[in-house]
């Protein structure tokens, strides 16, 4: 995720090609304009251009503005209809891993409040707590390199777990270390560690955590429908090259800037829900997971009084991921 200003230098290389593409046809379409409507201009005889004009059928100086600006309005609402569809699936990842932050915090509250601490030693139980919190860490960065398809998932983790605890075959490993976590509490339960109502409440955020990672899979396996993502490139991209042709007659050869201009303003707008509708990526804009795996990782271990992560912070291009 972008946190920082967003630099000039950042979206430039990708306008430089589109914008020398469309000065090319600015230029064009300003060139031929003026050697078929005013060869005076360049000193042709007017015979020539007028055969040329008869034999192409072009009777008139251009395209009319206004079928240029219906066009444009036209696409412009285009644009900011999928903009919404792409920010809206973008600012729901942000609050799915949001109350993945705040159930972690419950897990990890519920934990050292309730388990083992009805039995005669309840730091007997210690070793029990500790795991159920060190496994929820797995659970969470797990998740986030889940998402992020990162094969080196199992391998990751493992730092979180018993030496005995292995998932490096396992097809999804979030909803395994969800079911390992289930187990666990209920042989607590079944031992006398913990109250049947407390399994029942600690069960529930494991349901929780279950939906939300159900959620982030939802948004990762069905990607914004392809016409939304192709057919407005494609328009813009064919608008672009047919607009000097509706202001030539009015702006002569200033119309070269002033598609540029125009045209590199709906590639940003393009561009803009391009770029965040995939969410669960490695890209600058998508969802920082591994910031916020790292923020979890140091409540919790805070809460155990063990040695803190350093935190993540953003980047010298502003970038945190």
């Amino acid at each position: 995720m972008i946190v920082g200003p967003l630099s000039f230098r950042r979206v430039l290389p990708s306008l430089i090609r589109p914008a020398l593409l469309f000065a090319f046809c600015a230029f064009l379409a300003t060139g031929t304009h003026f050697i078929l409507f005013h060869p005076d201009a360049w000193h042709l005889r007017p015979d020539i251009p007028n055969e040329i004009r008869r034999l192409l059928g072009w009777y008139r100086n251009g395209v009319p503005f206004e079928a240029n600006a219906a066009l444009g309005s036209a696409l412009a609402i285009f644009l900011g209809f999928r903009n919404n569809f792409a920010y809206d699936r973008w600012w729901e990842a942000r609050k799915i891993w949001g109350a993945l932050v705040n159930d972690s915090r419950s897990w990890c509250r519920q934990v050292l409040a309730w388990v083992g601490r009805a039995a005669e030693d309840p730091e007997r139980a210690a070793p029990l707590r500790a795991e159920l919190v060190h496994r929820h860490l797995a659970f969470v960065h797990g998740l986030g390199m889940h998402l992020r398809n990162d094969s080196r998932l199992a391998q990751s983790i493992q730092r979180f777990l018993p030496a005995d605890e292995n998932y490096e075959h396992v097809p999804n490993v979030p909803t395994a270390l969800l079911i390992r976590q289930g187990e666990e509490i209920a042989t607590a339960q079944r031992h006398g560690l913990l109250d049947s109502f407390h399994q029942l409440a600690m069960d529930g955020i494991l349901t929780r955590l279950s939906d939300i990672q159900g959620k982030c899979e939802r948004i990762k396996n069905t990607p914004l429908p392809r016409q939304y993502d192709a057919i407005p490139r494609w328009f813009v991209y064919v608008y672009c090259c047919f607009l000097p042709f509706g202001l030539v007659e009015n702006l002569g050869w200033a119309t070269v800037v002033v598609c540029v201009i125009i045209s590199t303003l709906f590639l940003l707008l393009e561009s803009a829900g391009r770029v965040i509708e995939d969410p669960f990526e490695t890209h600058p804009q998508d969802t920082p997971m591994t910031a916020l795996s790292v923020t979890i990782e140091r409540d919790l271990r805070f809460a155990l009084s063990e040695p803190l992560p350093e935190s993540l912070t953003p980047d010298e291009t502003g970038v945190l991921m």
